[in-house]
């Protein structure tokens, strides 16, 4: 979101103040969203609305929408018989996992499966009698024959983390590419990879030869200083998936289809203390907002 590890340059705050024609570190990022997922960030630039947006985002009283990419036909309605419990409210893999599913109205599938974290080394989440309560909201958007992938909007009315991505795992239907939670790889998936060619210029780029501006022949950086750049950058000397991880480079289950779809903010005035008044001196009495 903002320069920080190994990212001290191009990151979202940096390239949005510059597409926007905003001072450099303007903007104040309210809030985050997983590094696996896309989607809308939301930045302010006065301090003050900032910290009444982070408030409702710690609170909770943001609405999320998300969409996701997941695996196979998602259920568009309930079944025809409603008590039919292996499509309602049962595990699905009948092994007494402490979760339900049930259809709010005849296109919003809820689920309710508390979350916990199994490994935490890995953050790894799984739904177990253990786990805080999670509840979540799907709806199916449309489906794709060829590939059997369905797009799906979610919304989750708690703040579990992963909750989405484990909800989804346990209705049999995990995202695209997050095979953290048996959703399938990308190679399996589209084959090939943006990601990894634009890897391939970055590197083509960097172990390519300086240009003249680069080298300090301009007179704005010393030939001296380009050089001791390059011996103490990791990308210089090494190739860009050896200087970074995996997560780092979003590869490997690091990016998958989830993507942060719209935020809903309600944000509440204070009413101020009006004191019991009389017709007479009710002219100099403030109503409260």
């Amino acid at each position: 979101v903002h320069p920080a590890g190994p990212y001290l340059s191009n990151s979202l705050t940096m390239m949005a103040e510059d597409i926007c024609g905003l001072q450099p570190k303007s903007l104040i990022p309210c809030h985050r969203i997983d590094r696996v997922t896309s989607g809308l960030t939301l930045c302010c630039t006065n301090v003050q609305v900032a910290r009444l947006v982070q408030k409702c985002m710690s609170e909770g009283s943001v609405e999320k929408l998300y969409l996701a990419k997941v695996v196979g036909k998602f259920p568009d309605a309930p079944p025809c018989d409603n008590h039919d419990e292996s499509a309602t409210n049962a595990d699905t893999n009948n092994q007494g996992v402490p979760a339900n599913r049930e259809w709010v109205d005849h296109r919003t599938l809820e689920v309710n499966g508390p979350v916990e974290t199994v490994d935490p080394a890995n953050g790894i989440r799984k739904i177990t009698s253990a786990g805080k309560a999670a509840t979540s909201l799907f709806r199916l958007v449309s489906h794709d024959t060829t590939e059997n992938t369905s797009l799906v909007l979610c919304r989750p009315v708690t703040g579990r983390s992963h909750q989405l991505r484990v909800h989804l795992q346990w209705l049999g239907h995990p995202i695209l590419m997050d095979t953290q939670y048996g959703g399938t790889p990308q190679s399996v998936v589209s084959g090939s990879s943006l990601h990894e060619d634009a890897m391939d210029l970055m590197t083509a780029s960097v172990a390519s030869n300086p240009s003249e501006e680069a080298t300090g022949e301009s007179g704005s950086v010393s030939s001296y200083d380009v050089l001791a750049a390059r011996k103490v950058c990791k990308c210089c000397s090494q190739s860009i998936s050896e200087a970074f991880s995996a997560a780092q480079l979003l590869r490997d289950g690091h990016a998958i289809c989830l993507h942060a779809y719209r935020y809903k903010l309600t944000f509440r005035r204070k009413r101020k203390n009006v004191r019991n008044c009389n017709d007479k001196d009710r002219g100099d009495v403030g109503a409260g907002a």
